[in-house]
């Protein structure tokens, strides 16, 4: 039986994407619980891991339509870039270096990444929500255009030709 619907169901690697993702997450909440104090080491971790995720996104390809794989794929792209700004953040304070302007520009990096996610989501909500729209306007066309066809039907039968 299939885990979801839209993961292909090639290799092992493919039919348990969501399994492995829902470890990940559970893995990532694990490390920042462990290295609350030592955040560098946190932020290692979780950046290691979701590396591995693209990686394994570009190569396994678990995903059956290609839209589904390029959302999935720019969703990690952005939460990468928002774990790296946020080690690059943790690494300066470890140092004591850097000014209050060059951490506000990184701290608009990991809001800008956010956001983007955030702008994905809504945009595919407006296709899903424009597809069903579609659909339904569509299903109502071909029940109107039946309901023509069959009054134009019984209209026929009793059209006799008496002579």
């Amino acid at each position: 039986s299939c885990l979801y619907d839209d993961l292909e169901h090639i290799s092992l690697g493919q039919s348990y994407f969501l399994m492995f993702d829902v470890f990940r997450q559970i893995l990532i909440s694990i490390m920042i619980v462990l290295f609350y104090d030592i955040p560098i080491i946190a932020l290692s971790a979780i950046n290691f891991i979701n590396f591995e995720i693209i990686i394994f996104l570009i190569f396994i390809r678990p995903l059956k339509n290609s839209i589904d794989l390029i959302h999935t794929s720019v969703n990690e792209i952005c939460i990468n870039i928002a774990c790296w700004s946020s080690f690059v953040l943790a690494f300066m304070q470890f140092l004591r270096m850097g000014d209050a302007n060059l951490r506000m520009n990184i701290g608009w990096i990991i809001i800008g990444a956010n956001g983007l996610i955030m702008l994905a989501v809504v945009i595919r909500l407006a296709i899903l929500v424009a597809e069903s729209f579609l659909l339904i306007i569509n299903l109502i066309k071909k029940y109107y255009k039946g309901r023509k066809e069959s009054k134009s039907s019984r209209t026929k039968i009793y059209d006799v030709n008496f002579k």
